[in-house]
């Protein structure tokens, strides 16, 4: 293990001991269609009502302490039905939210653990009332890859992204992969795009021009 990749770990420990503190989190969403419906104004009104309420609003993870982790996150996805806000860890999923909604919240969700109803996406053909993500079909029937952290995470939080996963792959490109594995691998697909097919036959045959300059430079 060298020494980047022990560093990536304590980060990615630290932030997750640090997260294990808190009882909740509130994820406001800022992408750019929330953004515009005022999800800044309802993000400042949660942290507004929860010290009004006597609960202590986290809003940095820098160590490690009990309260209620308030953050924002990038584009969670459908932005016809925001400002979306969620509540983890119970994935409870609130359309609309404008900055008026958020004590009910507070008072009734993060304090009592009811829900508040009206701000509950329905399906409009089943009518049926969802609590949250994996209950509405426009996100139960996506199977996110490179975006799939996207709505969670703190996009401006680097150690976030790094207890998430980042830059994992590369510490293990750069740092533990052969040129050749790297030009060989395929995710554990079994398959190759064309342009992927023509690296690897390239670096069997030793006529690829990055793979001949790294095998001269190692």
């Amino acid at each position: 293990m060298n020494l980047t990749t022990m560093v990536l770990n304590k980060i990615k420990n630290d932030y997750q001991a640090w997260q294990s503190g808190v009882s909740h989190r509130i994820v406001v969403c800022a992408g750019t269609g929330c953004l515009v419906n005022g999800s800044l104004k309802v993000y400042d009104e949660f942290l507004n009502s929860i010290r009004k309420s006597g609960l202590h609003a986290v809003v940095e993870l820098e160590k490690e302490e009990g309260g209620l982790f308030v953050s924002k996150s990038g584009c969670q996805g459908f932005c016809q039905i925001g400002p979306l806000v969620t509540i983890l860890p119970d994935n409870i999923l609130y359309k609309k939210v404008k900055p008026g909604d958020v004590k009910e919240i507070v008072e009734t969700t993060l304090k009592k653990g009811e829900l508040v109803h009206r701000l509950l996406y329905m399906e409009p053909a089943t009518k049926k009332v969802c609590r949250g993500m994996d209950d509405i079909p426009f996100y139960r029937n996506q199977n996110r890859f490179v975006l799939k952290n996207c709505g969670v995470i703190d996009p401006e939080n680097i150690n976030e992204y790094i207890a998430s996963g980042g830059y994992q792959a590369a510490t293990e490109v750069c740092g533990e992969m052969t040129p050749e594995a790297v030009c060989d691998y395929d995710g554990g697909l079994g398959t190759y795009g064309a342009g992927e097919a023509e690296v690897s036959r390239q670096a069997r045959n030793g006529t690829q021009p990055g793979l001949k300059r790294a095998r001269r430079n190692t």
